[in-house]
């Protein structure tokens, strides 16, 4: 049986089938599944047994049953016995220049099964900051992860660069007043309004609107 992680189930792959006499001890033999390791501790598992003949003299079937669960990073310790860790970037890379999700696999139990007792993130968490995208600016992570500091379950760690805000605009007009030789206005030419960006020195502003 292959563990399925969608539909949550163990699903039956392979079965083989043989006749022997009563008193005949039977031990199924694993085989290799790229992917996946052998789950001893599955519920139902039945690696070896004994077919037995009851007191009316039949023979019940014996059916051995071996569960296989998805082992992702190869460490010969079902994923399901292990924290995943994923972190992402959005809006930039990480610092190395790629920006695909880094998954790190932490077990919690160890190969025979046994719970271990301080599950801590360890080294190899991606750096991000210096590699935004277009518009972008360094950003923060939504919660920091450090290493060492434990962790109790699949958990997603997300780094998010900063949109840079669109610079502040003012609206301003610029009014052309005219004045005779006796200092007296005789004209006045009022302009549109007109926008700039914060800082625009005044000078700039006349000679656009020349």
């Amino acid at each position: 049986y292959k563990y399925n992680p969608d539909s949550k189930e163990y699903v039956l792959q392979e079965a083989e089938g043989d006749s022997v006499v009563a008193g005949t001890e039977i031990t199924a033999t694993p085989k290799n599944y790229d992917g996946y390791v052998l789950n001893p501790h599955a519920e139902g598992y039945l690696a070896s047994g004994t077919v037995i003949k009851t007191e009316d003299s039949t023979v019940p079937a014996l059916t051995l049953k071996l569960f296989y669960d998805p082992d992702t990073n190869g460490n010969e310790i079902p994923d399901s016995w292990e924290y995943r860790l994923t972190f992402k970037v959005v809006n930039g890379n990480w610092n190395d220049d790629t920006n695909a999700d880094v998954i790190v696999y932490v077990p919690f139990k160890n190969a025979d099964g046994n719970a271990i007792g301080n599950v801590v993130i360890p080294d190899g968490i991606p750096t991000a900051g210096e590699k935004p995208a277009a518009g972008y600016r360094e950003g923060k992570w939504d919660t920091t992860p450090v290493v060492g500091a434990t962790v109790a379950n699949d958990t997603v760690f997300t780094y998010t660069y900063e949109k840079i805000p669109d610079p502040t605009k003012y609206h301003y007009t610029i009014n052309k007043h005219f004045y005779n030789e006796k200092d007296v206005e005789v004209k006045v030419d009022k302009g549109g309004a007109k926008s700039a960006v914060e800082n625009t020195d005044i000078k700039d502003l006349y000679t656009a609107n020349k």
